[in-house]
């Protein structure tokens, strides 16, 4: 599944051992892994370039960034032993002054000391961890973004009424977002023998095994809206260029369907049923189905192993829950239930 993560960009050994740390040891996901190198590489050639520059943001807005990736190669240690409290305080005031929001800056802050807690204490290559006395940027958490009912009834009559030919499996997709509350990441990985038949809930009865961060497993089940959306598809799927391609959704090109096309197609059909395309995401509609799960009655603690979270903010300790509930989580799913209701009326009214 590796093909269609972001892979870690270039960095000299003194970083990529973290790196491949936090991929083979601490199970990090490769897009996790990803951003951090990416915000190392930031921070390591904006320290590089205050050697023998007064103004070292002046200095990287003029250097070619194949000058600074040169540089940034040829970290060492003793490099990294020179650090102090003092320069990561001063990147994070450069990065203030460049605008980023204190939200960003703590998550750059984040990948940083998580690099020198493994230097200082898993390599024990540093006698003193430079960030033990950084603070992190203070915000305020937004509270998270997702449709109301009305919005998702909207949302899925527009895929439905499409006259376009991927539109069964655009329908599918969005379901899968809304009522089951999968990252991105998590969608573009289904393979074919993921949704396999569940006998205890009737004999169209299917279950979902997603591969999330880390490379952790977890079920879902399928409600009724997610398991017609995947029958009114699948005889539809396209034939993949490649046999040996699994893939459950498949683009145009006969490939396996990518993040941006999948981005790309739900921000039209936002646009399309009146919505802020720009405010709104394919995650917007994983907090959606957390919405939903939460207006059902569901327990919090089968929430959480719904949707793949290690913790909850209320609690350091991961609570296993049984199958069973969990199962009722996606059944009892609100705009699932809403959505029949509707059928059942438009049948009797037909009638």
């Amino acid at each position: 599944m590796t093909q269609y993560h972001k892979q870690p960009v270039a960095s000299p050994p003194v970083v990529q051992d973290f790196l491949s740390y936090m991929v083979g040891i601490k199970n990090k996901s490769r897009n996790t892994v990803y951003e951090y190198s990416i915000d190392l590489r930031a921070f390591f050639t904006y320290y590089l370039a205050q050697d023998g520059n007064k103004n070292a943001a002046k200095y990287l807005e003029n250097v070619a960034d194949a000058d600074k990736n040169s540089a940034y190669l040829q970290l060492n240690l003793t490099d990294v032993q020179n650090i102090d409290r003092i320069d990561i305080a001063d990147y994070l005031y450069y990065l203030s002054n460049k605008g980023l929001t204190a939200a960003t800056r703590a998550r750059k802050l984040a990948a940083i000391r998580a690099y020198f807690d493994y230097m200082c204490y898993k390599t024990y290559r540093l006698e003193a961890n430079p960030c033990e006395l950084v603070e992190s940027p203070t915000f305020k958490r937004k509270l998270p973004v997702f449709l109301t009912e009305e919005e998702c009834v909207a949302l899925l009559s527009v895929v439905q009424r499409e006259a376009d030919k991927n539109a069964a499996r655009n329908y599918l997709i969005i379901a899968l977002f809304m009522c089951c509350g999968l990252r991105i990441d998590e969608l573009v990985g289904i393979n074919l023998g993921d949704v396999r038949p569940y006998a205890e809930v009737g004999q169209d009865g299917l279950q979902l095994v997603v591969t999330g961060k880390g490379s952790k497993q977890r079920t879902i089940y399928l409600p009724k809206l997610c398991v017609d959306a995947y029958f009114g598809y699948i005889d539809r799927r396209i034939e993949p260029n490649e046999p040996q391609e699994k893939a459950l959704f498949i683009s145009q090109k006969g490939q396996r369907l990518s993040h941006r096309a999948i981005e790309r197609m739900v921000k039209k059909y936002f646009g399309k049923a009146n919505l802020d395309a720009e405010r709104l995401s394919p995650h917007k509609l994983r907090h959606t189905a957390a919405t939903n799960m939460l207006n059902a009655n569901t327990d919090i603690r089968v929430i959480q192993q719904a949707l793949g979270h290690e913790t909850l903010q209320t609690t350091q300790i991961y609570t296993h829950v049984s199958n069973a509930s969990l199962r009722d989580a996606f059944m009892n799913n609100s705009l699932s239930q809403k959505l029949q209701d509707m059928e059942s009326a438009d049948a009797a009214d037909k009638k």
